[in-house]
């Protein structure tokens, strides 16, 4: 019994330490989101590894980007605000939500699906930005 009791104010102790911690790596709000107080806020801080894996697929001649991300919690989320093509260069744009509230400590993989359309044949290079940081950049071919 006390080895059980010992276990359960370990497990209090570390669950605290991580809300401490994570409030301290800088969740702060930049800007109005139009969500209530208890929902999310964007964060300035990316963890590095947010993007876990990329794939390019063409499909009957139009091409699709898949991007792959590794999210902190389940209350994290990411989306896609913009796709910008200039030349041989592709651009994605995403947002990183924070939630405000503590979550479970659980990762979580969320994929996105980005339609590129009918892309010339050439090479060409993929960025991925997140809350405007550039976080990924890769050459491929069509």
């Amino acid at each position: 019994m006390k080895s059980f009791t010992k276990i359960i104010l370990a497990f209090i102790i570390l669950t605290v330490a991580v809300i401490a911690i994570q409030t301290n790596l800088g969740i702060k709000s930049q800007g109005n989101h139009n969500q209530s107080s208890n929902q999310t806020e964007q964060s300035g801080a990316i963890p590095p590894y947010i993007v876990k894996d990329v794939a390019m697929l063409n499909l009957n001649g139009k091409s699709l980007v898949i991007v792959t991300f590794e999210l902190p919690t389940p209350c994290h989320n990411v989306t896609l605000k913009s796709t910008e093509i200039k030349k041989n260069d592709i651009n994605l744009f995403f947002e990183f939500i924070t939630p405000k509230n503590p979550c479970i400590q659980v990762i979580k993989q969320y994929n996105q699906t980005v339609s590129l359309g009918k892309l010339k044949s050439g090479k060409y290079t993929l960025n991925i930005f997140i809350n405007g940081k550039e976080v990924w950049s890769r050459e491929f071919e069509v």
